[in-house]
Parts: C-alpha cells; structure tokens; sequence
C-alpha cells in the first residue's frame, strides 16, 4: 500500500469513526436526533458538492451496527428525513457493483470527488483479471488493461485538478484537524446499546 492510499484509509476511517463517536456518545435521545439529522444533512451537502467520497464515508458511518441499531432515534426522525435518508442509503448500495453510485459519479459534473473506495477496488480488479500481455511471445501490450487503467488514472488526475470554490472557515479546520473519536467498534458498540 503506497502512503498516499494509506493516508487516505486513514482519513476515510477517522470520519467513519468520528461520526459514530458523535451519535453513539449522545446519551439525550433527543440531542442523539439532533445529531444523526445534522450528520444527514451534511451528507445531502456531500451529495449536492459531488464529493462523493465524503458521502461515502457519512453513509458507511449511519449503516454501521452502532447507529442503525439505534432505532428509537431512528424512529424519532421526521418523515421527509426518513425519506431522504433511504434515497442516500439507495444511492450507496452495493448492488450491481454500486451500479447507481457508479451513475451519479459518470454523471457529476465538476468539481467532483469520487468514491476513491470504488476506484481503487476497480484498480485491483483490474491489475488482478487482466493479463500485461496479449500476446508474451511476441512483446505484445494488453492494450485493453492499458485502457482501463488509463480511465481510472484520468478520473483520479481529474478529481485532484477541480477545485471548490468554498470560503476557509479557520475554526472549522481546527476543529476538523482534532476531531475527538472512538476508533474501536466494540466500545461505540457498548456506548450505542447504552443508549437504547
């Protein structure tokens, strides 16, 4: 694994991590409404900026064991949020190789970010399914894994390039370089069950 694909595992985790510390931790069912609703909006941003590797993470945080078991926090939520929710959770599902994730990404227009997670398994695909060679004896290129590599590449090359054109909040970087958060899901797991 290269340092850059760690650092971004890395940071992938810590906001997975940091929003189940949020809405676990959250003793008040009410507070604990509050927060899972704000952490579904965020996501609704997420969305809306293309940044879809973000949105990942948001929604791979609210499907983990210790948020969706927390179901009269759930059941707390209005309608129209509910509502939103399930159309997020749809566009994240894993079927058909994330066939509707895969779609809105295509169809983004930029800037956008894509679900790194899906490209980099796309790479590994790729790299393992696809010989170097079409033809070893005579030296020559699989131009088909050439092609394909070549379109991940651009997309990622692509992504790196765009840039938002957000204001810098410096108290929300602070907060966002220091985020408090459990990384273990057996303790936000004992924190969720204590909650309900």
């Amino acid at each position: 694994v290269t340092p850059n694909i760690y650092a971004l595992r890395k940071h992938n985790n810590t906001i997975t991590f940091w929003i189940c510390t949020e809405i676990a931790t959250t003793p008040n069912i009410k507070n604990r409404m509050r927060t899972l609703m704000h952490h579904i909006s965020i996501t609704e941003a997420l969305k809306k900026l293309n940044n879809w590797n973000s949105f990942m993470n948001f929604v791979s945080a609210l499907v983990s064991y210790p948020i969706s078991r927390l179901k009269q926090t759930w059941k707390g939520l209005p309608p129209e949020m509910i509502e939103k929710w399930n159309k997020f959770e749809e566009l994240a599902s894993p079927s058909g190789n994330f066939a509707a994730l895969r779609d809105a990404c295509a169809k983004s227009i930029s800037p956008a970010i894509p679900a790194m997670s899906l490209l980099l398994k796309d790479l590994f695909f790729i790299e393992d399914g696809n010989e170097n060679w079409y033809d070893k004896d005579l030296k020559i290129v699989n131009f088909g894994k050439v092609e394909l590599l070549g379109r991940i590449a651009s997309m990622i090359k692509r992504a790196a390039d765009d840039r938002y054109l957000l204001s810098v909040v410096p108290v929300m970087q602070n907060y966002l370089r220091n985020l408090f958060y459990v990384d273990d899901i057996k303790i936000l797991d004992g924190f969720s069950k204590g909650s309900e």
